[in-house]
């Protein structure tokens, strides 16, 4: 059943490069691709996670994978139909930001933001060492998920980091704009890029950072192909690149733990790498097996919308009763499995098979027409905000097979966060500057 699954999933993905002019950068490609990686890691495992797969498992992880590549088939043929495509003009993104003052005050609040952690980190868990600090306060994060209490973070340092992470991204992305159009690097812009991505860092975990260095590829990658008006020449050989940059990256994944200060040294690299990146359908075959769902916890959307409905019940005190995240660790043979359960799990749990179809289906939805919105995209403006929420889309769908970050991560208050700073930002680097440059004019 599990090789029957890896089989049909690279059937839809190369049916999904072909119908789309061989980019492997839309939100099927990547939604598919993140499975498929799956389902071979827990195909390799198999017998080891003593992994039967069921009926019901192969059903969701196929149906889910195949409803979101027809719903985005369908959004991308309705939304050329409705629109048309557009042509963009090579060059009209070559203009770049020079306020080099500016760029100047980010890089200092990033270092900033990065001592300050340091020390928030150290008086909340001291220990030996800065590494050790990190280790003990990530693992403490991880307790509280499951209601053991933890010193919050000061209410300052979460604005800095917010900002920190925010003009990351925007920094990301003229840095990119530069490689592209001035094949040259900007070494202010690289700074800010670099001390986002440490900062991401410094509380333990490595998703904020991997996602800051997605999005830059993917940013890079639009910018590029946008130029070329998005004709497929030379995408091939582009995908070879990725696969080989992204194998390197897994492979590294373990190194980078214990360089976190986490004990991952009982683990062989394989199984390491294999709890985090095939473990999940087995998490997910043991909850369809052994639940009766959706569960009814007294929080409607509890799991699906936990940090939403977390930050709404805070701003608003609608009174809703603390709860956690039911994600219990599961193990099996001796191997630890983690408590990770793919995307799927908390739809089902909230709301059955009817929530998947409904989820899966606004995803595609969403993802697919910020894709379209990227592609077309006409240089009227100096920052393409569609090509700024996709490279955050992107990890968000390329982590579909791990957990719900799709409706964690775009279906937040910290997205909206961002926007708002990325909107000041191209503000303080675009508009000011040419309103500037407007009076001069009429002073002469």
């Amino acid at each position: 059943m599990l090789a029957l699954l890896v089989v049909l999933i690279c059937t839809i993905l190369a049916v999904e490069f072909v119908l789309d002019h061989y980019e492997f950068i839309s939100p099927a490609f990547i939604f598919t691709v993140s499975f498929l990686v799956a389902s071979i890691w827990a195909l390799a495992y198999q017998t080891k996670w003593n992994l039967n797969l069921s009926l019901i498992t192969f059903a969701v992880v196929l149906g889910g994978v195949f409803e979101f590549f027809l719903i985005s088939k369908l959004i991308g043929f309705m939304y050329e139909l409705l629109r048309g495509y557009s042509s963009n003009i090579s060059g009209l993104e070559e203009t770049q930001a020079t306020n080099k003052y500016g760029l100047l005050v980010i890089l200092f609040i990033e270092i900033l933001t990065a001592v300050y952690t340091v020390w928030v980190v150290r008086k909340i868990m001291p220990a030996g060492s800065v590494v050790e600090s990190i280790s003990l306060y990530r693992g403490a994060v991880l307790a509280s998920m499951t209601g053991t209490k933890i010193t919050a973070l000061p209410h300052l340092l979460n604005i800095l980091r917010n900002f920190s992470t925010a003009s990351g991204y925007f920094c990301a992305y003229l840095l990119a704009q530069d490689l592209v159009y001035r094949k040259r690097k900007n070494y202010l812009l690289l700074g800010i890029t670099v001390f986002a991505i440490f900062n991401g860092l410094l509380l333990g975990g490595r998703g904020g950072a991997l996602n800051l260095f997605i999005a830059f590829v993917v940013y890079w990658y639009c910018i590029l192909k946008r130029k070329q008006n998005w004709l497929s020449h030379g995408n091939v050989k582009i995908l070879i690149g990725a696969v080989f940059g992204l194998i390197v990256l897994v492979f590294s994944f373990q190194w980078l733990a214990s360089v976190l200060g986490r004990d991952v040294d009982q683990y062989s690299k394989m199984d390491y790498l294999a709890i985090y990146f095939g473990a999940e359908i087995k998490n997910l075959d043991t909850f369809l097996t052994n639940q009766i769902y959706p569960v009814h916890t007294g929080v409607p959307g509890g799991q699906t919308f936990y940090y939403l409905i977390k930050a709404a019940s805070g701003y608003l005190h609608l009174g809703i009763p603390d709860y956690d995240f039911m994600l219990p660790f599961q193990s099996v043979n001796g191997y630890n499995l983690g408590n990770v359960y793919t995307t799927f799990y908390p739809y089902i749990y909230d709301f059955g098979m009817s929530g998947l179809l409904v989820l899966v289906g606004i995803m595609a939805t969403v993802s697919q027409l910020t894709f379209e919105s990227v592609k077309h995209f006409n240089g009227k403006k100096m920052i393409s905000f569609s090509t700024l929420i996709y490279g955050y889309i992107v990890t968000a769908l390329g982590f579909s097979f791990f957990s719900n970050k799709f409706y964690e991560n775009i279906f937040s208050v910290n997205l909206l966060q961002m926007l708002v700073t990325w909107f000041l930002l191209y503000i303080l680097f675009f508009r000011v500057k040419w309103t500037l440059k407007l009076h001069s004019k009429q002073n002469l």
